[in-house]
């Protein structure tokens, strides 16, 4: 650290390393909130705007708390993120004895931790205290890495995560120095090489599509994922799958049709049943709906 590094767009030096340990220990009963707005204060770390950037410094925090260089205070809350931080996968051991002969008894089987269920398994097996330091001795047969597969399994996905977390922050406040850092972070989680096939495959895809999946770094402006979309057809498809498909094509579109009218209708706050008793009864009190939309994305913009 002697030369600083690049943390956030701020070179940071073993002199700031030093300032932040001294900080915390002054202050013992500081959260970690506190902890990042005086050192925006400290530092006179601000936007544009003029707005402290506290965002990024809790973001700097956290990094070299992950690094050993500094002992940040417990969060006073966790995360609101039910997907990162659900629970352990509640597991019933069966602990009945085993009896009978070996050749009656169901094959033992061996299964690799290739996906989200298995992992969410393995967390439940060791959270009932089943010994995480296990290991399977084999004949260099990688099926039998379970517990090695877990483990690269849960890492790979907090650096993803936390990755995810630094391009919120870069949206708000992007800058060229930090661009260059989250697109050697995301290369350098995709390089990630570990006897586990499955997860090496799905790193190669990710690198395969980088451009899609890091275009927000060249456009700040554009959401990082496609939920609204997502959202938008999923009561279409929920549709679908309860009543099946239209019995024609007039069918079709009536249904196409009027689950837009309904959707569009909600994102303009206009109540949907008093949209069709206006156009049904022909009062036409309600704009023009294309009209309604442009005169909204004027205000917007």
């Amino acid at each position: 650290m002697e030369q600083g590094t690049i943390l956030q767009g701020r070179t940071v030096t073993t002199q700031d390393i030093e300032f932040i340990r001294q900080l915390i220990a002054d202050h013992p009963a500081w959260h970690r909130t506190r902890l990042s707005q005086e050192l925006c204060r400290q530092w006179d770390w601000t936007n544009a705007k003029g707005a402290a950037k506290d965002m990024a410094a809790r973001a700097l925090l956290r990094k070299l708390d992950s690094r050993g260089l500094i002992a940040l205070p417990p969060p006073v809350r966790s995360a609101n993120n039910a997907f990162r931080h659900r629970n352990a996968a509640a597991i019933v051991l069966d602990q009945t004895p085993i009896t009978g002969k070996l050749a009656e008894l169901t094959p033992v089987r061996v299964l690799p931790v290739a996906n989200d269920t298995h992992a969410q398994l393995f967390r439940g097996l060791i959270h009932h205290g089943f010994p995480a330091e296990l290991v399977i001795l084999s004949d260099d047969a990688g099926q039998f890495d379970v517990f090695l597969h877990a483990k690269a399994l849960n890492w790979v996905r907090e650096q993803i995560w936390d990755l995810y977390h630094d391009l919120k922050h870069y949206r708000q406040h992007p800058s060229k120095v930090e661009k260059r850092e989250l697109s050697a972070r995301f290369d350098g989680i995709c390089r990630t090489k570990i006897g586990f096939q499955t997860l090496n495959l799905a790193l190669q895809r990710l690198a395969n599509n980088k451009a899609e999946l890091l275009l927000v770094l060249e456009r700040p402006d554009i959401p990082l994922h496609n939920n609204l979309s997502e959202r938008d057809i999923r009561e279409y498809v929920i549709k679908r799958k309860i009543s099946g498909s239209t019995r024609s094509n007039e069918g079709r579109r009536c249904r196409d049709t009027f689950a837009s009218l309904k959707k569009t209708c909600k994102k303009q706050r206009i109540p949907f049943w008093d949209y069709l008793l206006d156009r049904v009864s022909l009062s036409n009190t309600i704009p023009y709906l294309p009209d309604i939309i442009r005169g909204t994305a004027s205000i917007t913009t």
